[in-house]
C-alpha cells in the first residue's frame, strides 16, 4: 500500500496503486471539474476541412495588414493556398498554410513539407488556439 496525500481535501489515505491523486469518489469528480476547466485545450466543432479554411483567411488578413496582396486558390487542390505580391518590392510567395491546434514548433513539420514541394511553396504555419501565424516571411 501506497501512504498518499489527496490533491483535493489533503486527507491522508493508503492506496493500491502508485498513481492515485484523490481519496474518495467525490475528490475525483472535484479534481476532474478542476482539471478540465484549467488544462483542457478548447475544441472547435469544425471540421478538419473547414479548421483549415479559416486559419487560410486569418493568415491573408494578416499578410493583408503587413501591405501585401493577397491572392487565394479557387481550387480545392493546388500547389499553393495563397500567393502574396508585395507591389513595392515586387516580392511574391506561394504560400501552403498548416493549422496546428497545440503549442507545438512545426519546424521539423515545415522543413519536410518544403523539401517535398522542390520548395516550390513556403509553408507557413497558423497556431488555432492563439491566432497566431508562427513563421513571417
Amino acid at each position: 500500500m501506497n501512504n498518499k496525500q489527496c490533491i483535493i481535501c489533503n486527507k491522508n489515505f493508503q492506496s493500491p496503486w502508485q498513481q492515485t491523486k484523490c481519496c474518495s469518489y467525490e475528490c475525483r469528480q472535484e479534481h476532474k471539474k478542476r482539471n478540465n476547466k484549467l488544462n483542457k485545450i478548447p475544441r472547435l466543432s469544425l471540421t478538419p476541412n473547414k479548421t483549415g479554411a479559416v486559419s487560410e483567411l486569418e493568415v491573408c488578413a494578416y499578410y493583408i495588414r503587413e501591405g501585401y496582396e493577397v491572392f487565394r486558390n479557387v481550387a480545392m487542390n493546388g500547389v499553393a493556398d495563397i500567393i502574396i505580391w508585395k507591389p513595392e518590392t515586387g516580392e511574391l510567395h506561394r504560400i501552403d498554410v498548416k493549422s496546428f491546434l497545440a503549442d507545438r514548433d512545426p519546424t521539423v513539420y515545415i522543413q519536410r513539407l518544403e523539401e517535398k514541394n522542390n520548395n516550390l511553396v513556403e509553408v507557413v504555419p497558423y497556431n488555432y488556439n492563439t491566432k497566431k501565424v508562427l513563421r513571417t516571411l
